[in-house]
């Protein structure tokens, strides 16, 4: 580090206290030759070295990016002052390794010191996918309403697209082998999955575990935070930096990404390998989190600078304007924040909103009192007890969220919120927390404090909940049910499990080489226990996909929004992979060798010893078949590389022509087959109903069956896959639940081969001779049925309102709404994730045993508690009819029991009056249901209330209408058994809970007896 200096930075206009801006807060830059020397320290190719790191050193702190001008000027300065080097002259030539800025000076250190401390890197830049969140969806969603209708409708299509394509995505790598590779390539390789030739991943039951727990988290946060994923040619994460260049112009950006994702991994001998560089021009949206304001979120215009091409995976920002481009999203800074960058056509909005003024307030105070050193820590520790007495930052954002989702994102509520949250960001520099939060109205504005919060943020047991008919709301709504459904289908991680694969287990006579696996398996088994107690992980796939659900003993309870990679994740991936290093290396001992001697440089056994193989399998039968716990990762962490040597050597030796190249349509083919061999005589009763043309009948009739036969005809094998699909309808009582009928069906079917492009279209004279095309489909349709399904699951991510059968050739015009094919997306979803997750086909297709004894009994569930708000007039005056509306209730939902009472803090006698002396507008009232997991949902969804989201309504009145129309959803409830919402008895003030507590007396002190409260204050 003696090649330094401390150079200048770039200043802009000024702020709103009258001081410049800087525009390079945070962002130094150091040479090519300097990266190259950290890169090889950090061991990474030293060839190919981060273009950014994030660093701490002797009093800075900042990011550094590289600067071939720096390379260049030392060069120009040893050619031109060979003798002399004073610290001087290469300050003048800027011939130094390191070039810090004075924003980056933190607090001063004495030069003696300086030459103890350590270069600390807290991060590289590399390939970071970009996931959305619930504010920036929120941001998205409103702000291109304001915009326009087309930009609004483009946008939410769009996010409804990718997260059909999330999904999906996560589904297909247990049912597709090349995505299945490709994800566990993208995981911490403790196994070095690319080598793998000759194991199918989807059928391998440890690489299912993995992919099914990466899978299940995936969703999970999801559902949390729904973090949707952009594709990653579409979007990242970057560091932001400045251009040193002085090649971009205010508004522009520079961007340039490695077209492949780099996982990050453990050891020494992994690298960072990017293929393909690609440069981004045109349109781009930026955020920074957190994003809470509409102006949080901008449009950039990127340019290629082929002065910057040496910078990949960072985003560069001008080092012109009167205001930082950075300081207008969120008051960021180079320092160190992470940005994300979208160039995706389809979420660019049309326009910029103002950015907000984040300028820091200056506080005029004294300086504190001095203190002696010793007293220092005392002073520390004092500071960090204030710090956690008040960081109500996420207090103050979900107050953000919720009141911009009622009020609108540009209410006035929501401006004071967002400076609170400013500051409450701000409070661990400055030491000055923000106010709290305001409790009460103020004329037509609403409290900061939230009062009633919309369904997608899941608070359902603190404060009331509305149906938010937001894009926030319809999103977590499609994932609440997908991860409902998926609770019940997935009991344990660990089954339903395909079976071991009997090429790879021992066989008799090799009792030796079981014995020494089981030893070895011991020692692995515990390490492995113990590490997964101590951070408490669910199971073996979470821990060797690094996606944990739950973790304990965090090095911090927010390192999930820490930048750096030093956290509790990191520590975990470094304990896993020690173990995997000695496991691997007692394998090699075990069979009498060194790993160092039986492995090339690389650490792979290219040519393993029979020894070696025969413990191979050893260590996989073991593992398979423990009598205790099963730890499936112990084979493959240490032997992948022999085990798949066993298995090559195998087919070879057996002749295997046929290997499966997709395992999971192969066995849906299967099924399909074996099914109709054993129908063959409903298959002709079909073939007879649907295909055979009878000249005195509808003409639309006669049209449909025309056109099916047609293609079944031209379509060898069609008939089977609409014959299957058909019964799969039947089963899932498709055509009694709506007006879908089979021949609608099978339009479907063909429909969705037309629009993929597998058919062709097929004209009326077309007919079955010699020289006409035709084509056998028997062998696919195992892929084509499960593709059938994922299409019709994702319709409702196009938002289609009608969908016809027009654009299929037909003359006849028959259609269907979205409410009426709505059930056929919900029950292909259902059957779709059944087979992705549960590999269990008869339980959801055609059976082909004769007693279907595959339906599993549902358990009867507690539903989480909820609130409800009712107008107090309804116990003011009148005795609800409390046991016909539970009774009404359970009939209407198919819940077993339904619960309402009043929650303990609000009992009417426990109140004031409102100062008028009446009872307080509006009540509350919790609701505990019992039944099945549908059941539960569908209570929810038919007492889902929807306020009034208008952003030039009256808050106060939108929000007092609330109580009135929970209690209009009560009559119409009863109404519908010819009961109105009759009002038996009178009753006020102390006789109202004389009453009430007799009747409770009466039943024994049931909790059914409804309590009502208000919610005033």
């Amino acid at each position: 580090m003696s090649l330094q200096m401390l150079g200048f930075d770039f200043i802009g206009g000024p702020n709103s206290n009258g001081e410049h801006y800087t525009i390079s807060d945070g962002c130094g830059c150091m040479s090519m030759a300097a990266a190259r020397k950290v890169a090889e320290e950090m061991e990474l190719d030293p060839m190919n070295p981060p273009s950014c790191i994030q660093f701490r050193y002797a009093g800075y702190k900042g990011v550094l990016s590289i600067n071939p001008n720096l390379d260049a000027a030392k060069k120009c300065f040893d050619k031109l002052h060979k003798e002399k080097s004073e610290k001087e002259t290469r300050e003048s030539y800027m011939a130094v390794d390191f070039y810090f800025r004075p924003s980056q000076k933190k607090f001063e250190i004495q030069e003696e010191e300086e030459r103890l401390c350590r270069f600390e890197v807290v991060k590289y830049s590399a390939p970071v996918p970009l996931f959305l969140n619930k504010p920036l969806i929120n941001i998205l969603d409103q702000v291109s309403k304001l915009h326009s209708v087309e930009s609004y409708e483009r946008i939410c299509k769009r996010l409804h697209m990718l997260l059909d394509k999330h999904i999906f995505s996560l589904c297909s790598t247990l049912t597709d082998e090349l995505r299945a590779r490709k994800r566990l390539s993208e995981l911490p390789r403790y196994v070095e999955y690319d080598m793998l030739d000759a194991i199918n991943f989807t059928q391998e039951p440890f690489f299912r575990l993995v992919l099914r727990a990466a899978g299940r988290v995936s969703l999970f946060k999801l559902r949390q935070k729904l973090a949707i994923a952009i594709p990653y040619q579409l979007g990242r994460v970057m560091f932001g930096i400045v251009d040193e260049t002085d090649s971009l112009q205010y508004g522009q950006i520079f961007v340039q990404y490695s077209n492949e994702m780099a996982a990050f991994n453990h050891g020494k001998a992994n690298k960072r390998h990017f293929g393909k560089k690609i440069i981004v021009t045109g349109p781009v949206l930026i955020s920074k989190n957190p994003a809470i304001v509409g102006g949080d979120v901008r449009m950039f215009e990127a340019i290629d600078v082929p002065a910057l091409h040496h910078l990949v995976d960072v985003l560069v920002f001008p080092r012109f304007g009167p205001r930082p481009h950075p300081d207008e999203m969120a008051g960021s800074d180079l320092d160190g924040d992470e940005y994300g960058v979208i160039w995706d056509p389809e979420l660019a909005f049309n326009k910029n909103e103002p950015p907000a003024d984040y300028t820091p307030v200056i506080y005029n105070e004294e300086a504190g009192d001095s203190f002696e050193h010793d007293d220092f820590q005392d002073k520390m520790a004092g500071f960090f007890v204030n710090y956690l007495k008040h960081d109500s930052i996420g207090r103050i954002a979900n107050a953000h969220l919720a009141c911009s989702d009622l009020y609108g994102i540009k209410a006035k509520v929501c401006g004071n919120i967002a400076l609170k949250h400013q500051r409450a960001v701000d409070f661990p520099k400055t030491g000055k927390h923000s106010a709290p939060l305001e409790y009460n109205w103020k004329g037509s504005d609403p409290p900061e404090r939230f009062e009633r919060a919309p369904d997608f943020m899941e608070k359902e047991s603190s404060e009331p909940q509305y149906h938010s008919s937001r894009l926030n709301g319809q999103l977590h709504r499609r994932v609440s049910e997908l991860s409902d459904f998926l609770s019940s289908v997935i009991v344990q991680e660990s089954t339903n499990l395909p079976d071991p694969d009997e090429m790879l287990l021992s066989n008799d006579g090799h009792d030796a080489y079981l014995v020494k696996a089981q030893t070895d398996y011991n020692l692995y088994s515990y390490r492995i226990k113990r590490l997964m107690d101590e951070y408490g992980i669910q199971c073996e796939g979470e821990l060797f996909s690094s996606s944990y659900s739950v973790l304990r003993n965090r090095i911090s309870d927010r390192e999930t929004d820490d930048m750096s990679f030093f956290n509790t994740t990191y520590v975990i991936g470094q304990r896993l992979w020690e173990i995997g290093r000695l496991t691997r290396k007692q394998f090699f001992a075990s069979a009498g060798g060194k790993i160092e001697k039986l492995t090339d440089a690389r650490g792979i056994c290219v040519d393993p010893s029979e020894k070696l193989r025969l413990l191979s399998r050893a260590y996989y039968t073991i593992a398979y078949y423990a009598s205790k716990r099963q730890y499936l990762s112990f084979p493959w962490v240490a032997c992948w590389d022999v085990l798949d040597k066993v298995k090559r050597t195998t087919i070879l030796k057996r002749g295997v022509t046929n290997l499966a190249i997709d395992p999971f349509a192969d066995r849906l083919l299967s099924h399909i087959k074996l099914f109709v061999r054993k129908y063959e005589a409903k298959l002709k009763e079909f073939r007879e109903r649907v295909f055979q043309i009878d000249f005195e009948g509808p003409e639309e009739e006669y049209e449909r069956k025309c056109f099916l036969r047609r293609y079944a005809e031209r379509y060898l094998g069609l008939d089977i896959l609409l014959f299957f699909c058909s019964e799969w309808g039947q089963k899932q009582k498709l055509f009694e639940l709506s007006p879908i009928r089979e021949e609608h069906l099978c339009l479907f079917v063909v429909g969705i081969e037309l629009s993929r492009g597998s058919f062709y279209e097929t004209p009326k004279d077309w007919s079955n001779s010699p020289s006409s095309p035709s084509a056998d489909i028997s062998s696919s349709l195992g892929r084509r049925f499960f593709m059938f399904l994922e299409a019709m699951a994702s319709l409702q991510s196009n938002r289609k309102e009608i969908f016809d059968f027009r654009h299929f050739g037909l003359e006849y015009q028959h259609f269907f709404n979205n409410g009426e094919w709505r059930v056929l997306q919900q029950v292909a979803l259902d059957t779709y994730l059944h087979l992705v997750f549960s590999d269990q086909f008869d339980v959801v297709l055609p059976s082909t045993v004769e007693k279907e004894n595959f339906s599993v009994k549902e358990e009867i569930l507690e539903g989480s508690c909820f609130q409800l708000e009712l107008p107090s007039t309804t116990v003011n005056d009148n005795f609800v009819e409390y046991y016909k509306l539970l009774e009404v209730l359970c009939k209407e939902s198919g819940c077993e029991r339904i619960m309402m009472r009043c929650h303990p803090r609000y009992r009417i006698w426990r109140r004031r009056l409102v100062p008028n002396g009446e009872f307080p507008r509006a009540m509350r009232i919790l609701v505990t249901s019992w039944g099945k997991k549908q059941a539960i949902g569908q209570l929810r969804q038919l007492l889902a209330i929807k306020p009034q989201m208008d952003l030039s309504a009256d808050h106060r009145l939108a929000v007092r209408i609330i109580p009135e129309v929970t209690l209009e959803l009560f009559n119409e409830l009863l109404d519908r058994e010819k009961v109105n919402w009759a009002m038996e008895y009178q009753f006020n003030g102390i006789n109202q809970i004389e009453e009430v507590e007799e009747s409770s007396e009466n039943a024994e002190e049931e909790e059914e007896i409804v309590e009502y409260y208000d919610d005033s204050e």
